[in-house]
């Protein structure tokens, strides 16, 4: 007798330390830089969203993205490497509509993995909402809290929407669409 897994949905979340520094304010001037540069990624017919933009180069991304594949590939053994980088801000009191970031139209090119950092937020009031189907009970949901500094991995093709009810920030995210790398 064989078992085979046919799917796997995951969701990884944790906090960058804070005895590693990191020049958050600097940080946030460049991404703000990049998001008013008017580079929205809109201009694909089957991209999954308006709301989010290019990150311009900045040393911080990629100092933040090999922390974070290093500490995935050695507590969950998930080599990845990124597809597209890109950053939004949400205004205060807003959030997005439910979207999944694989592309139904171009399977085979598209990111196996969403991978969101929290650059800024106000901790208490910012959640991001993933939706998902578990063969037996439909629009199942789970709730994560946002707080500065945490980074979620998850599959890209699994519903999610962002919801910030905080009336004091607005909220920073990095996304990083990432591409599994298996090992063999």
């Amino acid at each position: 007798m064989e078992k085979i897994k046919l799917s796997e949905d995951f969701l990884i979340f944790d906090i960058i330390p804070y005895k590693l520094k990191i020049e958050n304010k600097e940080y946030l001037n460049h991404i703000q830089k990049s998001f008013t540069d008017n580079n929205f990624l809109s201009n694909n017919l089957y991209h999954y969203t308006s709301i989010f933009k290019k990150l311009n180069h900045h040393h911080f991304n990629n100092w933040l993205l090999e922390y974070i594949q290093q500490h995935i590939f050695l507590f969950y053994q998930l080599k990845t490497t990124v597809h597209n980088l890109n950053c939004t801000i949400l205004n205060k009191k807003t959030s997005t509509f439910s979207f999944h970031q694989a592309n139904k139209y171009n399977f085979n090119n598209t990111c196996d993995y969403s991978l969101y950092y929290v650059a800024d937020c106000d901790d208490e009031n910012t959640e991001i909402v993933i939706t998902y189907d578990n063969h037996k009970w439909t629009d199942m949901k789970q709730i994560v809290p946002l707080v500065c500094k945490k980074f979620l991995l998850f599959n890209s093709y699994l519903q999610h929407y962002i919801n910030n009810k905080s009336d004091k920030k607005e909220v920073v995210l990095i996304n990083f669409e990432m591409v599994d790398t298996k090992i063999y």
